[in-house]
């Protein structure tokens, strides 16, 4: 219901601050459309007070496959099973990496017209939640990283390579900071043992970061639930912000105590 609020902010339809239409952030299974138009973003954060505009950048890797027509359509129904479905996947990584640059050129030319000191940031990274929530589907995806973790493995190093463009593309284009997620963890713990997310996960998100970290541009991670297991790794990636602290699943403070000087 955020465009509501955002109507009666502005007094005129906006979308909301995902989507000028749809809520890339609730799910992948159609089009969204284009994000937000910046002026109008720009509009609300002056009336609210917040301090950047961000847009998606990608939240969901970019699987498409062929319907009945022929047309490629996003491949979000949860029936990716076996290693022949994987291979009716297209990733239109190009796309949605050109899609990335003009939104960010967009943004940046409306804050510079208006003097503005409001920041600008891209929302993306989900690749494992990608394949549990939209590809696959949560149970089938447990199973496959026990029983067949080398597609797991090949699935997740695609969407690697494709997120290492991504923010290869929004530094480039002189983003504030990035804003990368995937939601990992319940609350209490992670989806996965520890040891399985080292070895798959954390050294490919560690090359998300990297272009990022490397040209000095803060990284920004978020991820619900009680992700204790891999903050350090987080922050050995680089990382310069955590989002959110669920008091359900994180000790806020006990955090702040062992993390706030790193």
């Amino acid at each position: 219901y955020e465009d509501q609020h955002v109507k009666k902010f502005l007094a005129r339809f906006a979308g909301n601050t995902l989507a000028f239409g749809g809520d890339p952030a609730k799910g992948a299974d159609t089009e969204q459309g284009r994000p937000m138009y910046p002026n109008d973003y720009l509009d609300l954060c002056e009336i609210i007070g917040q301090d950047v505009i961000g847009f998606d950048a990608g939240i969901w890797t970019p699987y498409r496959k062929k319907n009945k027509e022929g047309n490629l359509v996003p491949a979000y129904k949860k029936d990716m099973k076996t290693r022949k479905d994987y291979k009716e996947l297209v990733l239109d990584s190009e796309g949605q990496i050109d899609d990335v640059k003009k939104y960010l050129k967009e943004y940046k030319d409306a804050i510079a017209s208006r003097n503005s000191k409001i920041g600008v940031t891209g929302f993306y990274g989900c690749l494992l939640q990608t394949l549990y929530e939209f590809v696959i589907g949560m149970n089938d995806f447990m199973m496959m990283v026990y029983e067949d973790r080398d597609l797991v493995e090949e699935m997740l190093e695609e969407s690697t390579v494709h997120y290492c463009k991504t923010t290869k593309a929004l530094v480039d284009g002189g983003v504030d900071f990035v804003f990368i997620g995937d939601d990992v963890a319940f609350k209490t713990g992670l989806f996965i043992s520890p040891k399985l997310m080292k070895e798959i996960w954390v050294p490919r998100m560690a090359r998300i970061f990297e272009p990022a970290v490397n040209a000095g541009i803060p990284v920004m991670f978020h991820s619900d639930g009680r992700i204790d297991d891999i903050v350090e790794d987080l922050i050995d990636m680089g990382l310069s912000c955590l989002n959110p602290l669920d008091p359900y699943g994180v000790d806020y403070v006990d955090y702040k105590k062992r993390y706030g000087d790193k």
